[in-house]
């Protein structure tokens, strides 16, 4: 099941085409045309996909377990905005994906109240943002639907001005990255050709190879496919598309060597009760409710915390949690969420106590305490922060440890641990990970058994 959860991270990061030899057809129209998208603002968008996986995934203790997915989305999706990015409300009808690892298996469906989703890009090599409108997503959620070959990306990797028949091209690097959803490119030779031109339906084959990372981890991936963009409306009709990933072993998922395929149908609807003008304006009205950020509940859920997609829970267990946080393809820490037991007031920990605590925990690393310092954080919680610098088999280590109380006594520790060059950037993201916790009411925690 672990190694089944670590595998959703990358599989959502998959980038994935098919690769084909281009064929010029003769006798097809010289007309030049252009592969500019402009989808409609007023139409509504009915998207059937299907994305099939068959390969194997591999962990750093030597173990290679046989892979399987298979996926399903249909959504129908509005576009909002078109100036310099591309911006839509979407309504899945169907989000559902069958992970086997082996003789197990895992699955991963969208439900509820998350089924409608703000969907933007940008223009940058920066990843989609994807919003619910019934709350924050959880990162199983964000994973299943952040595949790549979105339907906002692959629109804006077409635009192409006066194309003829035959012509090729390679697209825009930072385009392509979020086309293929992947953090970083380093080499392509990845090129798109107008392969022929009938009744105002261009017909394009794409390939090449990428090299590059995926959550920290170096990548090669070979893609190939076909696209299909009515010239007249100005929208892509759907893509048949494959990629072979190869992708070494990292600290937030394992290696992967599989191919995926997905199967892409785009046509216009005449309705959708929610995205009509009428359904988008009542969207309006809860825009209070509309958040990029992750809902994750450790620690059988007595407490609940908000964070960005760059922070990823890569392990879960009643004792401790761990996230690591990734920067433009690299990881930068970690923290470490620990229940602590309940302190009634007159028990309370001191400064100095908790420096001393800390001071034995890290007495193995040869650690020096670098600073002392307690607040009230933006939520209300009281905290104690213990700082030092040791190192771990060679490596110089910067440590950070929280102690978070809630008025009731409840108690949680967070430990922040990175490397001195990281620590500047790292420590940046503490303020807005701290500000988002929460705990949930005291009958939880006794029930999860953290009393004192």
């Amino acid at each position: 099941m672990k190694l089944a959860r670590s595998l959703s991270v990358g599989i959502v990061a998959i980038a994935v085409l098919l690769f084909a030899t281009p064929r010029l057809i003769l006798g097809q129209q010289s007309t030049a045309v252009d592969l500019v998208p402009t989808p409609s603002t007023a139409t509504i968008y009915r998207v059937i996909s299907r994305l099939d996986g068959r390969g194997s995934v591999s962990t750093d203790d030597e173990t290679t377990v046989d892979l399987r997915l298979d996926a399903r989305f249909n959504y129908d999706e509005r576009v909002i905005a078109r100036k310099q990015s591309l911006k839509s409300v979407r309504s899945y009808q169907l989000a559902k994906a069958e992970i086997r690892l082996g003789p197990g298996s895992v699955v991963n469906e969208l439900g509820g109240e998350h089924t409608t989703l703000i969907v933007q890009t940008t223009p940058a090599a920066i990843p989609v943002k994807f919003a619910s409108v019934g709350g924050p997503l959880t990162q199983k959620e964000l994973e299943l639907i952040n595949i790549p070959a979105n339907t906002l990306t692959i629109s804006e990797l077409l635009t192409k001005s006066k194309v003829n028949v035959g012509d090729s091209w390679q697209p825009n690097r930072d385009r392509l990255a979020n086309f293929l959803n992947i953090d970083l490119i380093g080499d392509s030779d990845v090129e798109l050709k107008l392969e022929k031109l009938e009744h105002g339906i261009a017909q394009l084959f794409i390939g090449g190879d990428v090299t590059g990372m995926i959550d920290d981890a170096g990548t090669k991936i070979s893609i190939t496919g076909t696209i299909q963009f009515d010239t007249n409306q100005g929208y892509t009709r759907g893509f048949d598309i494959s990629i072979n990933q190869q992708r070494d072993i990292g600290r937030l998922a394992p290696g992967l060597d599989a191919t995926f395929k997905i199967a892409t149908k785009i046509a216009p609807i005449s309705e959708n009760i929610l995205l009509t003008d009428e359904g988008l304006s009542k969207l309006r009205e809860s825009t209070s409710r509309i958040t990029d950020l992750l809902a994750f509940a450790p620690l059988d859920e007595s407490i609940h915390l908000l964070h960005s997609r760059q922070w990823r829970v890569i392990a879960e267990q009643s004792d401790r949690s761990i996230l690591r946080l990734i920067e433009n393809g690299e990881m930068l820490g970690q923290c470490d969420i620990i229940p602590l037991p309940v302190r009634a007031a007159e028990q309370s920990q001191t400064i100095e106590q908790f420096r001393e605590v800390v001071e034995t925990k890290l007495a193995e690393h040869n650690a020096t305490i670098t600073g002392v310092d307690q607040a009230t954080a933006k939520n209300g919680l009281e905290w104690m922060k213990v700082s030092a610098l040791g190192s771990s088999n060679g490596v110089k280590l910067v440590w950070d440890y929280y102690t978070l109380t809630h008025e009731d006594g409840r108690r949680i520790q967070l430990v922040f641990t990175t490397e001195p060059e990281s620590a500047s950037r790292f420590s940046s993201q503490y303020d807005s990970l701290i500000s988002n916790i929460s705990f949930r009411n005291a009958t939880a925690a006794q029930n999860a058994g953290y009393q004192k």
